[in-house]
C-alpha cells in the first residue's frame, strides 16, 4: 500500500469520524502525518498508550479436535485469497469454539498488534453490558444527566445510555465540510472528554440514526465515571478482570488521548488477530462466567442493522451506510446465509464476525480498503456448512 493510498485511508478515517479537514491546528497535523505512512500492523505508532494486562495461562486450547472436512478448507483457502485481494494481513476463523484456519500476511504473525479502528466500540459495548450485569450501572435506559454528574444541567442530560450506544442520541456529527477546529479535538485533541462533554445535540433521541465517534466516547465515559463512583476501578483495568483476562487474551494497549489521559473509547484497542477472535467467541459462547452479550443485539429504533455497539445483519440494498449526510458506503452484495449474523466494524476492513446457530467467529484485520464487501467471506464459510 502507498504512502498515498494510506493517507487517503486515514482521511476517511476521519470521514467516519465526522471530522473536517481544513483549518488543522499545527500540533493535529503533526499527528496526522506521524500516521499517514501506517499499516494496520503498525500499532506502535499510535501513540501515547496505556497497556491492558493480559492473562494468556487462561486461553482455552482451540486446536480441533478431528478432522476439518475438505469443503470447509476449500471454503477457507477462498476466503483467505478474497482476503488478501483487498489487502489482507490476517484471518482467523473458529467453528464451535475450535480454529479451523489461521493465516498471516506481510511479516505479521500470532504477536502482532493489529491497529483496531472502530472494533474498540463493540467491545466498550461489552463491557458496559458487564458493567449493568455487575450493577454498577444501573440499566441501558440510565440517562446521562444521572451517570456523568457533568451534564446534569446539559441539553444531553436526557440522551440514555442505550441511545448512545445505537447511534441515535442526537449528538451534532461533524462533516468533512463542517467546523474543523471541533471535529480535530473530537478526534485527534489532547483532551477528547471535554470535547465531548461540550457537544452539542441537534436532534431528538432515537429521531435519526447516525453514526457519530463521540457516542461511543460518550457511553465510555458514562461507563468510566460509573466505576469510579463505585470502586475507583479504570476503564483498562474493568476491561482486564471481567473480560480480557477471563478468555485468556494477551496483553493489549489502548491509545490514550494524553500521557496519563483518556481512552479512545471509539477506536484504539491494539491487540492480536486470536484476542479479537477471542472477543468474538465471548460474545457467541458467554464468558467463562456465564455473562451473555444478547442485550446488544437489541436493534436500533432508526436502524434495523444496528443494535448496541454492534452491527447486524445485512442491509437490503446491498450497501451499508453510517448516516444520512455521510456519502461513505460500505458494498454488502448478497444477504448472510445466516439469520443471526452479527458484527463488529473497524474502518477499511477491520471486522469480527458472529453467528450463534451456526458457531461460527471469524476475525478478519487488512490494510485500507473501501471495497470490502462484507457478504463474501462469511457467505463463503457458511455455504460449506450446508
Amino acid at each position: 500500500m502507498t504512502a498515498r493510498a494510506r493517507y487517503f485511508g486515514i482521511s476517511l478515517l476521519l470521514l467516519v469520524a465526522g471530522v473536517s479537514t481544513p483549518g488543522f491546528a499545527q500540533d493535529m497535523q503533526e499527528k496526522l502525518r506521524a500516521l499517514q505512512t501506517a499499516s494496520i500492523a503498525d500499532s506502535h505508532l499510535y501513540r501515547p498508550q496505556q497497556t491492558v494486562d493480559g492473562c494468556p495461562e487462561n486461553r482455552v486450547n482451540r486446536d480441533p479436535s478431528r478432522p476439518i472436512a475438505e469443503k470447509l478448507l476449500a471454503a477457507a483457502a477462498q476466503a483467505r485469497d478474497y482476503s488478501n485481494v483487498h489487502n489482507g494481513r490476517a484471518l482467523l476463523i473458529m467453528l464451535d469454539g475450535k480454529i479451523i484456519h489461521e493465516s498471516y500476511e506481510g511479516g505479521t504473525d500470532k504477536t502482532t498488534r493489529f491497529v483496531s479502528f472502530s472494533l474498540h466500540k463493540s467491545l466498550v459495548g461489552m463491557a458496559i453490558h458487564a458493567a449493568i450485569d455487575d450493577g454498577i450501572i444501573p440499566s441501558y435506559t440510565a440517562r446521562l444527566g444521572a451517570l456523568v454528574p457533568a451534564l446534569a444541567d446539559d441539553p444531553k442530560k436526557d440522551i440514555s445510555l442505550s441511545n448512545l450506544m445505537s447511534m441515535e442520541g442526537g449528538l451534532k456529527l461533524y462533516s468533512m465540510s463542517g467546523a474543523g477546529k471541533e471535529a480535530m479535538a473530537l478526534t485527534f485533541g489532547s483532551d477528547i472528554d471535554a470535547a465531548t462533554l461540550k457537544l452539542p445535540v441537534d436532534a431528538e433521541p432515537e429521531a435519526t440514526f447516525s453514526y457519530n465517534n463521540s457516542s461511543a466516547q460518550l457511553a465510555g465515559i458514562a461507563l468510566a465515571n460509573a466505576l469510579r463512583s463505585y470502586s475507583g476501578e479504570s476503564y483498562s483495568a474493568y476491561l482486564h478482570r471481567r473480560i480480557w483476562c477471563p478468555v485468556g487474551n494477551a496483553e493489549a494497549s489502548l491509545w490514550l488521548d494524553s500521557e496519563n489521559g483518556s481512552p479512545r473509547y471509539f477506536a484504539g484497542l491494539h491487540a492480536t488477530l486470536r484476542d479479537w477472535a477471542e472477543i468474538g467467541e465471548a460474545f457467541r459462547s458467554g464468558l467463562p462466567d456465564g455473562t451473555s452479550f444478547t442485550a446488544l443485539e437489541h436493534p436500533s429504533a432508526t436502524n434495523p442493522n444496528y443494535g448496541r455497539m454492534v452491527w447486524l445483519g445485512a442491509p437490503e440494498n446491498g450497501q451499508r451506510r453510517f448516516s444520512e449526510e455521510n456519502p461513505l458506503v460500505i458494498p454488502h452484495s448478497a444477504p448472510y446465509k445466516t439469520s443471526d449474523m452479527v458484527f463488529f466494524d473497524g474502518f477499511g476492513g477491520q471486522r469480527v464476525y458472529i453467528s450463534k446457530s451456526t458457531g461460527l467467529v471469524i476475525a478478519r484485520f487488512g490494510d485500507i480498503s473501501l471495497r470490502f464487501d462484507d457478504a463474501i467471506i462469511p457467505n463463503l464459510i457458511l455455504g460449506a456448512l450446508e
